[in-house]
């Protein structure tokens, strides 16, 4: 993968106060992000560890980003859905813990893709397995093959929101088949 310029220039990585070089900075980071999770077929990711990678470390110039600024850009993807911190807890007890989901296709573009696939091959009112979507041979030259299962959860939740698709719950053990209409 080719990085921007932006990511040989020093101040890239510090937050930038002037409200629009921020704001194109963000965009920069924000597109850089999802490029770079897409090439490295990266769904989530924990911001801590990633603090030292490539991506938010360019050892040429001695440059990294803060762990500030790094939650800022995963916030700024949040705003543009494309992105989700993961919770520890339940309900109200629930916290926010440092890593995300990463979706270099929105989760309703997912849905779309996958459902796209199901009309296309006929699937509609037959269950299929996370395994059969995701996983085999025949879905390898697709867009969602060996995507991130709660990704694809999340993806299919919305299918299920718009009644083109049912989760279905073996027993609690089992991943859920999955029935397309």
């Amino acid at each position: 993968m080719e990085f921007p310029w932006q990511y040989n220039f020093p101040p890239f990585f510090t937050l930038q106060p002037n409200e629009d070089t921020k704001r194109k900075q963000l965009d920069a980071w924000c597109d850089l992000v999802l490029d770079y999770c897409k090439f490295k077929r990266i769904f989530q990711f924990d911001a801590n560890e990633m603090q030292n990678s490539e991506l938010f470390s360019n050892k040429k110039i001695d440059r990294k980003c803060s762990l500030d600024l790094i939650n800022v850009i995963i916030d700024e993807l949040i705003n543009k859905n494309r992105a989700e911190w993961q919770l520890s807890g339940v309900d109200k007890h629930a916290k926010r813990t440092s890593k995300c989901f990463i979706y270099w296709y929105a989760l309703d573009e997912w849905a779309r893709i996958i459902y796209d696939y199901v009309t296309k091959n006929g699937l509609q009112n037959t269950v299929c397995t996370i395994y059969e979507l995701v996983d085999s041979d025949d879905v390898k030259k697709e867009l969602f093959y060996r995507l991130d299962h709660q990704v694809f959860l999340k993806s299919i939740k919305l299918l299920e929101n718009s009644r083109k698709a049912e989760l279905i719950h073996l027993n609690d053990n089992d991943e859920p088949g999955i029935k397309f209409f």
